[in-house]
């Protein structure tokens, strides 16, 4: 198993060095449209796929308008960005084909694409011309070596799961809940020495009585999440938002991380990965105590 890596780091870099001081934003907008965005529509049309999983009517210039004044800055240090994620690439690749036990006729190439976006995500998989990618926004990755190890090891779990499984391009709560405690415990098993909450909160602080406020939401809205999790309409940002529909930022993360943390006692994390969808209801619904 192998990375295969494209990276729209030079494009970015042209772009940059093609914006003068004077520019208007609007000729600033016209060069990003010409040599970064155009270059790479086939990118941002599936990050704009994201985006409207929490923003249903969104559309790029309203967040390249916020973004637009960092990227001189950022300029700056996009190499560095791409040296410490192409060293930590490889290394976690190598760690979780050994924790997954990944097979050569199972998953030959790992597509990843690296890119400079608008400051709304980290990291995220999705399916890109048919295949399972995973998608580093290097703007808004961990800058601190350790939290960016966990960083890549969560979203490669996310990736090797969804090259294994195949799931459907809109996952249940059930399956989120499932794929996400798995991708979370990974990061664990590769990198030790953080507590549970940082594993789910990776190189961001950790809000005050935040694992009791999510103790609490799930006594008080058992019903609800039971009731949720064969659905897919609207679970992602309900569950795994910041903060929305009244439960606690990561809400979905830590339910998860539980689930799986429980499993493990049981099975093992390459039975884990290769466990078919069809019996995620039913272990959650144990967990939970229904």
């Amino acid at each position: 198993m192998i990375i295969t890596h494209r990276s729209l780091v030079n494009d970015f870099i042209t772009y940059t060095g093609k914006v003068e001081t004077n520019d208007t934003r609007a000729e600033n907008v016209l060069k990003w449209n010409k040599h970064y965005h155009l270059k790479n529509k086939d990118v941002f049309d599936s990050y704009l796929e994201l985006i409207r999983l929490f923003v249903p009517d969104a559309e790029l210039n309203q967040f390249l308008e916020h973004a637009i004044d960092k990227y001189k800055d950022e300029a700056k240090g996009i190499d560095q960005y791409m040296h410490r994620l192409d060293l930590n690439l490889n290394e976690v690749t190598g760690e979780l084909k050994s924790l997954f036990k990944i097979q050569a006729n199972e998953i030959a190439d790992l597509p990843v694409i690296s890119f400079i976006g608008f400051y709304l995500a980290d990291g995220w998989n999705i399916k890109f011309k048919e295949q399972a990618t995973t998608f580093f926004a290097l703007e808004s990755i961990p800058k601190d070596p350790m939290s960016l190890k966990l960083f890549i090891a969560h979203e490669l779990t996310h990736g090797i799961h969804a090259l294994l499984i195949d799931f459907d391009e809109h996952k249940t709560l059930a399956e989120s809940l499932f794929a996400e405690g798995l991708a979370v415990a990974a990061s664990k098993a590769l990198q030790d020495g953080f507590t549970d909450s940082e594993y789910l909160w990776v190189g961001a602080r950790v809000p005050d009585q935040w694992e009791d406020a999510c103790d609490q939401a799930l006594c008080n809205n058992k019903t609800e999440l039971l009731r949720d999790l064969e659905l897919t309409e609207g679970m992602t940002n309900k569950y795994f938002g910041q903060g929305s529909h009244g439960f606690p930022s990561k809400f979905g993360y830590y339910i998860g991380f539980k689930l799986i943390t429980d499993l493990l006692k049981t099975y093992s994390f390459n039975e884990l990965i290769r466990m078919k969808p069809c019996h995620y209801l039913r272990y959650i619904k144990a967990y939970l105590g229904s």
